[in-house]
């Protein structure tokens, strides 16, 4: 693409800027091409594989959003640069369009997936879920991992239980399921 640009400006083998053939067929024919088999295949991707068809209106969206930012960069550009008096111009109304088209394309993936993998850093899935209680002789501490350092039980220091036994018998209980599950 740089090449046919490059090549066009400076007159080089066989492109000229009096026909700049080259980068118009490179701008427009080529990335409108991989824009439509972009959207058939996530089309036909919905439609054979997904149980439902919402994410089809959000790729709609995408494309209309995209495509008014482009008539507007192309024909609507002049008429509101002067009538605004050359403050602004289309491109500044084409990029907030294609912002959203952007947005619409994340939002169609985040649809389509099943898990939340923008929040899995690293090799391990699912880091954010808690399957275990990590310290049981602490219930209620804020961090995972956090020693009980005020020299009462955990279940004593913030509910004032009638008996003991209860808290024991919790604290018993988590212990043979540790016992019989081990990590």
């Amino acid at each position: 693409m740089y090449f046919v640009s490059i090549s066009t400006f400076k007159n080089f083998v066989f492109f000229s800027k009096s026909k700049p053939i080259g980068v118009f067929s490179i701008y427009f024919i080529f990335n409108t091409l991989c824009l439509l088999i972009y959207l058939i295949s996530q089309v036909i991707l919905v439609v054979n594989t997904l149980d439902e068809y919402w994410p089809l209106g959000n790729i709609l969206f995408a494309a209309a959003f995209f495509i008014i930012g482009q008539v507007i960069q192309f024909f609507l550009s002049n008429k509101i640069c002067e009538a605004i008096k050359h403050y602004v111009d289309g491109l500044f109304f084409t990029t907030i369009c294609t912002l959203l088209a952007v947005m619409m394309i994340y939002k169609y993936w985040d649809s389509i997936t099943k898990e939340d993998l923008e929040f899995s850093v690293g090799g391990k899935g699912n880091v954010w879920e808690v399957k275990d209680v990590v310290n049981f002789d602490d219930d209620f501490a804020p961090y995972a991992g956090q020693a009980n350092t005020n020299g009462f039980a955990a279940s004593q220091s913030y509910v004032n239980y009638p008996n003991q036994q209860y808290a024991d018998d919790k604290r018993n209980d988590q212990q043979a399921y540790y016992q019989q599950h081990p990590q």
